[in-house]
């Protein structure tokens, strides 16, 4: 019974950063907090080595797909029909890219935008400013409470 109370309590904590997170602003300058995660979605273009290279250098990963069902995958990327690197390699050694919410293989050496994850940084919050693909970070574009 202990070990509930307290997984519930640090379920609540985390709820409640959350909930600052949205006000105050919790993801590096650039990022777009969306369902509970920092994203970057980038403009330039790069390969899948160098583009997850980025991630890392950034404390971050390549998007997760398993992480997002279809329906979630945020539609200003779905909606952009933009093609991004996300996730890890295939079984095939191809890479895995997203288009318009859906997933397929391509070759790694192609030069794609990507999109970074990581958790929002609960503790120290900083000023987050939404970005729009293929139109650079624009704070007026989205707000948090889009889905």
């Amino acid at each position: 019974m202990q070990e509930v109370q307290a997984k519930l309590n640090n379920s609540e904590s985390t709820v409640s950063s959350l909930r600052a997170c949205v006000n105050t602003d919790c993801c590096p300058s650039g990022w777009v907090l969306y369902r509970s995660k920092c994203l970057f979605i980038s403009v330039e273009r790069k390969t899948w080595w160098k583009s997850q290279e980025h991630c890392r250098s950034e404390l971050a990963q390549l998007l997760v797909p398993g992480s997002w069902s279809p329906w979630t995958v945020p539609h200003f990327v779905q909606a952009s029909g933009a093609t991004y690197w996300i996730g890890e390699k295939s079984r095939y050694s191809s890479c895995i890219i997203t288009f318009s919410g859906k997933t397929e293989i391509y070759r790694c050496s192609g030069n794609l935008p990507w999109i970074c994850e990581k958790p929002p940084n609960l503790s120290s919050p900083s000023k987050t400013r939404f970005s729009s693909p293929g139109q650079g970070v624009n704070s007026d574009t989205l707000s948090p409470s889009q889905d």
